[in-house]
């Protein structure tokens, strides 16, 4: 090649690397602004509120959380409670919001032992709770993601609260698990051991900031491909009151709230009313969401943090750094003040602590804003109380309902507003009402404030998810229609108890909604959840038929829709006929017949271990031989097998387990009667239910079938305290 040549070639070459790094810088540029989707959240709060819908109920109704202290918890209250303020070692707060059940936690579905659950920070336990079934409404199983890059960024209590000061003195019995179950730092690192994620595992305490802060690290996480999941959470529990005591000997008045009650922006402000919670959110980047087929709750539009600074004292936020906070995360979300429509503040309830946070929220969302267009301002706290480390992710969790049904909720305890915020010509509004929230022909927007007692500010601009890709390619079908194909309903769960609660809560929930597309729940069940050990399945192709089997798997009764095992291991054979009735030797057409039948299974990801018998020498096993006995099949390992009876059809028979469950599982006694789909989709469950899984999206792949919101695993807790 002459040296022209050369040069030529050579710049060929640059100019193919300068357009490449054009388009990685491009894509790197599309990427670090890419709106995060929310496609999972889950809470537990006070007021016996264990779902987003319970909290929706409790905002929609407007009523607060706010009790006695927790009778549950061994708390000394006779030695505790003085009404006079000041005095060492009382409270003069006897109320507050508080966690139903906070010893409760199911152990065996985590493989946690009885003395490692009872060492174990509750915060830890609830978190590994609320992290599964967040995945669960997201339409994921959690199980396949082991070994993935999830991210897990979590925010956690103070150390003051910290639970393992019952077990200084303890027995050898719990020796090993001090640190292990209660250092704050593991409560990220133990979510990702136990769910096998290898992404970053990073927990927080910024103070009551801290669950805002995890969310704004794990976008930036998700935008630099440092992973493809995120989990973010928060989690408050106080197992001894004393965050009481210490606050009810503050010197600054009007820091705890002598009713336990925040009172966010209102005149009657007195104080933080304390609270405990858990709460998470499942976010992934909004492309990645909308191509795998995930519910899209809420988009994150931008974030940021901030820090006070130089300050008197650590009770109050400083109001410039708020206004910066606010602003950066605007611009980060590319938006100005007056296109957000409300703004759920932090709103603890002390008076100095609201009027910095109102002046400085109307210093940037007030200005430009139409008369009749103020922004809305509003807290949960005024319902759950402060749910401290927990505090952001309900607050997101809100303001993402709200999103979807339209509707501002009031803030309680606030009918005459804070006299210290100017509210007249700030182009802010208290919701002292809840307001509808209508459809403006833009998304809806919100931002959520928070900051901490560490002085770490931070702010999230969310918005309206767009509207949803997926449309059926047709219609559903009828529900007594003749296009109705059998379709499979398969549960399952740790234990007996667990699977017949499931059926319990999966009967209510589609009792309650008559629109809800059968189909729909077969695909949510097969593909989205975590298959365990105890299995039922019921198979049928009307509304009826399912309830009737579900109704029957609640008080274990046997019926014929319904097929029921226990995954024992062992191997698979198919075995093709060899004789007939009459012991003469199989015809080449019931061969041929029974490899059609197994030709559908296998279509459907289910492969024998072994296939035996027939007339053609490749049909017969390893050996040679004459398909073998009972006895000789156990001898291959084998456990179960799918084999054609004298009408032609396909059944499962079980090797292993009690004799009673020896028998044919496959085949209804009806079988005749019936088309011979609904024979093979009952093989197939039982199949499934003997733990030989078909590949479940083959099986659904010209369903036109997508995944619905149904009840979360049914946990079965066992109390772990170290107190009666």
């Amino acid at each position: 090649m002459s040296t022209p040549e050369k040069l030529t070639e050579a710049l060929r070459s640059t100019l193919k690397e300068v357009e490449r790094l054009r388009r990685t810088n491009r894509r790197l540029s599309e990427r670090a602004d890419e709106p995060i989707a929310v496609i999972g959240m889950d809470c537990r709060l006070p007021g016996g509120i264990r779902s987003p819908e319970h909290l929706w109920d409790v905002l929609a109704s407007g009523r607060d959380t706010v009790t006695d202290f927790p009778d549950d918890r061994g708390w000394d209250f006779s030695a505790l409670y003085d009404p006079e303020p000041g005095r060492p070692g009382r409270s003069f707060v006897r109320q507050g919001a508080f966690l139903d059940g906070v010893a409760d936690f199911d152990a065996d579905f985590f493989g946690v032992g009885a003395h490692e659950a009872l060492m174990m920070d509750p915060q830890h336990r609830l978190l590994l709770e609320t992290s599964w079934t967040a995945f669960e409404r997201a339409g994921i199983n959690a199980r396949t993601l082991q070994g993935s890059d999830t991210g897990v960024f979590i925010g956690i209590g103070y150390l003051y609260y910290t639970y393992g000061s019952f077990f200084y003195d303890s027995t050898d019995a719990s020796e090993g698990h001090r640190y292990v179950g209660n250092a704050p730092n593991l409560a990220s690192g133990r979510i990702s051991r136990t769910f096998g994620f290898e992404g970053p595992a990073i927990t927080l305490d910024t103070g009551c900031s801290s669950t805002l802060v995890a969310l704004h690290t794990a976008c930036r996480a998700l935008r630099a491909d440092e992973c493809t999941l995120a989990l973010v959470g928060g989690a408050t529990v106080m197992p001894h009151p004393g965050a009481f005591v210490e606050f009810s000997r503050y010197p600054s008045d009007s820091l705890i709230a002598p009713d336990g009650r925040s009172k966010a922006f209102s005149a009657g402000a007195d104080g933080i009313g304390f609270s405990e919670g858990v709460a998470v959110l499942l976010l992934e980047r909004l492309s990645t969401a909308q191509r795998e087929g995930h519910p899209v709750l809420a988009v994150v539009r931008g974030s940021a943090v901030n820090q006070d600074g130089s300050k008197e004292g650590f009770e109050a936020p400083r109001g410039p750094s708020q206004r910066r906070v606010i602003r950066s995360a605007l611009a980060a979300a590319g938006l100005t003040g007056d296109e957000v429509d409300a703004v759920e503040a932090h709103g603890t309830g002390t008076p100095f602590g609201d009027a910095i946070e109102g002046e400085a929220i109307a210093a940037v969302y007030g200005p430009g804003r139409d008369r009749d267009r103020p922004l809305w301002l509003g807290s949960v706290k005024s319902n759950i109380g402060h749910t401290q480390a927990a505090a952001c992710a309900a607050g997101v969790i809100k303001m993402v309902l709200a999103m979807q049904h339209g509707l501002l909720p009031r803030t309680l305890h606030a009918e005459e507003p804070s006299p210290h915020i100017d509210w007249q010509g700030s182009g802010v509004r208290l919701l002292t009402q809840a307001r509808a929230w209508p459809d403006t022909g833009r998304p809806r927007r919100a931002g959520v404030c928070s900051y901490g007692v560490s002085g770490t500010n931070g702010h999230v601009i969310l918005e309206q998810a767009p509207p949803a890709a997926h449309e059926r390619r047709h219609p559903a079908p009828g529900e007594h229609g003749a296009d109705r194909p059998p379709l499979v309903w398969v549960l399952s769960a740790r234990n007996e108890r667990a699977l017949r609660d499931q059926a319990r809560q999966l009967l209510s929930r589609v009792e309650a909604d008559p629109a809800l597309d059968m189909g729909d729940v077969a695909f949510t069940l097969a593909t989205c959840r975590a298959h365990f050990p105890h299995r039922a399945a019921v198979v049928a192709r009307h509304r009826d038929d399912f309830l009737t089997g579900l109704a029957a798997l609640t008080c274990d009764r046997e019926k014929e829709a319904v097929v029921r095992g226990t995954v024992s291991g062992g191997r698979l054979a198919f075995l093709l006929p060899t004789t007939d009735e009459a012991g003469q030797p199989a015809a080449e057409g019931d061969v041929e017949r029974a490899r059609t039948w197994f030709g559908h299974l296998e279509g459907w990801g289910v492969r024998p271990d072994l296939l035996l018998g027939g007339r053609p020498p490749r049909a017969v096993d390893d050996h040679g031989s004459a398909p073998p006995g009972g006895d000789a099949l156990r001898g291959h390992g084998v456990s179960t097998v799918v084999s054609i009876d004298a009408q032609g059809l396909p059944a499962v028979r079980l090797l292993d387990g009690p004799a009673d469950s020896r028998s044919d599982q496959g085949r209804p006694p009806y079988a005749g009667d019936h088309p011979s789909a609904d024979v093979l989709v009952r093989v197939l469950a039982a199949l499934h239910v003997s733990g030989f899984s078909p590949d479940w999206q083959r099986f659904f792949a010209d369903a036109d079938a997508r995944a619905v919101s149904l009840p979360t695993y049914p946990f079965q807790r066992q109390r772990y305290w170290p107190l009666p």
